[in-house]
């Protein structure tokens, strides 16, 4: 989870103290597929063009692209099953270090689009490693 999303989750209201997503009757967690009846609900309760979970992948993902990060770490990120023999049998290595470097480049550029700021194309986005 990169800072923009933790600094969203953590300076909302909590409806639940155990669960992120709860169910209506709090007593456990939102189902997969009350997600979209709860964006349904929130899009109409806020007059906001309605979406889908699915919406949010895609911008993501085409976002991403555009701030730089590969298709094989959106794919990773996404956890895209990756279908070549290489990956399904051989590779084991569970990448969490390019993920985290992505999600840094991610929290950057997303930063950027949140103030307005914009990047030249020619750029390229670094962190800070200290």
């Amino acid at each position: 989870m990169n800072d923009i999303a933790y600094d969203i989750l953590i300076s909302n209201p909590k409806l639940n103290d155990e669960f992120l997503f709860p169910a209506k009757n709090g007593m456990e967690p939102l189902r997969l597929d009350g997600y979209s009846k709860a964006i349904t609900r929130l899009c109409q309760q806020f007059n906001i063009e309605s979406f889908t979970p699915k919406d949010l992948r895609t911008s993501f993902k085409t976002l991403a692209g555009k701030a730089g990060l590969s298709k094989e770490i959106r794919d990773r990120l996404q956890n895209h099953a990756l279908t070549d023999v290489s990956s399904r049998h051989y590779d084991r290595y569970d990448y969490l270090k390019e993920k985290r470097e992505a999600i840094l480049k991610w929290n950057h550029y997303l930063s950027h689009i949140i103030s307005g700021e914009t990047l030249a194309d020619n750029v390229v986005l670094l962190h800070n490693r200290g």
